[in-house]
């Protein structure tokens, strides 16, 4: 039984909340670290993910698309 979980609406966005809270703090605490180191970065960073699908770590693995999922919602055009 777990009622007061993952199938808790009212809980989830609670949860969800807080990772945005913490993710916001962490991205904050991060700029003021490089800041402070004098690198200047810009408001967006726009990651080149093609960039770090194939050839990673010891073994060199590639990517898979056949393991990629897209998001249903469109929720990541938004970032």
């Amino acid at each position: 039984e777990n009622s007061i979980g993952f199938h808790n609406p009212t809980e989830a966005m609670r949860v969800l909340g807080d990772s945005l809270g913490f993710a916001t703090k962490g991205e904050a605490l991060l700029r003021q670290a490089l800041a402070q180191a004098g690198v200047n970065v810009p408001l967006k960073v726009d990651l080149e993910i093609a960039k770090y699908l194939d050839n990673r770590g010891e073994k060199k693995i590639k990517w898979d698309k056949n393991v990629e999922f897209k998001d249903p919602f469109g929720v990541q055009d938004n970032f």
